[in-house]
């Protein structure tokens, strides 16, 4: 019994030894930072087109540099690059029910860089009720 006592004694301290409170993250800091990134002037931080995403890495870059981090071993920045291809279809018809639907309203989603619907390719069509009710 004693035993059992001393490592329930010892179990309790280890659970309830918490971390210590950063005084560092505020809620104003949060709020900067989120509002900063949210801004128009970041011009929503696009990855296809580097002239919208490079502002906001520099203020990241910055923010990370301020708290003291330091860029992985072996890079000189935090900038990590990636590519990332983006295709757009020559043309793209969509018709339900016998409707055509304006091309701006329709959405492709592929991982295949060559895509051509002409042929035997299936097609995946998630009705819209169906897809909503599930998220509910």
């Amino acid at each position: 019994m004693k035993k059992f006592t001393t490592i329930l004694f010892i179990c309790t301290g280890i659970i309830t030894f918490g971390q210590p409170v950063n005084k560092h993250i505020t809620e104003a800091n949060v709020t900067r930072v989120i509002k900063t990134l949210a801004a128009d002037d970041m011009m929503g931080r696009s990855a296809t087109r580097p002239e919208h995403i490079d502002k906001a890495a520099a203020f990241i870059a910055n923010e990370f540099k301020t708290i003291g981090l330091a860029p992985l071993q072996g890079l000189k920045t935090f900038r990590q690059e990636f590519k990332k291809d983006m295709i757009a279809p020559q043309t793209l018809e969509v018709v339900i029910n016998g409707q055509k639907i304006p091309s701006e309203n329709a959405l492709l989603v592929t991982e295949n860089t060559s895509v051509n619907l002409t042929k035997n390719v299936g097609v995946i069509v998630i009705p819209y009720d169906t897809a909503i009710k599930n998220t509910r």
